[in-house]
């Protein structure tokens, strides 16, 4: 019985408590496009994601096709040492430049630029698999970004 109350005034708070998903009215998956990929240049692993990501918000059924040229650059730099001279802390920075072709020859650029700091881990394959972890989410972030600008120019 004890837990029967428990479980009802647990209830009540919970579901008036006011809670909305973050992301619920988000219309940013909503939002398709057709990006032509025309050239990548910089850093590969960032640029197969970032190509993959875009996908997500690409729909072949839409007309108008966005040509862009895509160049991301990768830099790991270490922020912090110990007594003995060895990193316990990097800084990763990664800055992708958009550059939209327009059909009377202009561009467009949109420069994106993501940093975040992690700690160094000994075993060298669990470092570089965190780190194409790390690019691989900020792939996603970065092309979030670019639809919604993208979205805020269209």
């Amino acid at each position: 019985m004890k837990k029967i109350f428990i479980f009802y005034i647990l209830f009540l708070f919970i579901s008036g408590c006011g809670y909305t998903s973050l992301y619920k009215n988000n219309d940013i998956k909503n939002i398709l496009l057709n990006f032509d990929i025309i050239e990548t240049n910089g850093d590969n692993d960032i640029n197969k994601s970032i190509i993959s990501n875009l996908k997500y918000y690409s729909d072949d059924k839409v007309t108008k096709v966005i040509p862009v040229k895509i160049d991301s650059s990768y830099s790991k730099s270490s922020i912090s040492k110990d007594k003995k001279g060895k990193t316990t802390a990097y800084a990763i920075v990664v800055t992708t430049n958009f550059n939209l072709i327009e059909k009377d020859g202009n561009t467009k650029k949109i420069i994106i630029t993501e940093k975040i700091n992690i700690n160094n881990i000994d075993d060298v394959f669990e470092l570089r698999s965190y780190e194409l972890k790390i690019k691989k989410d900020i792939s996603r972030s970065i092309v979030r970004q670019f639809v919604e600008r993208i979205h805020v120019i269209e």
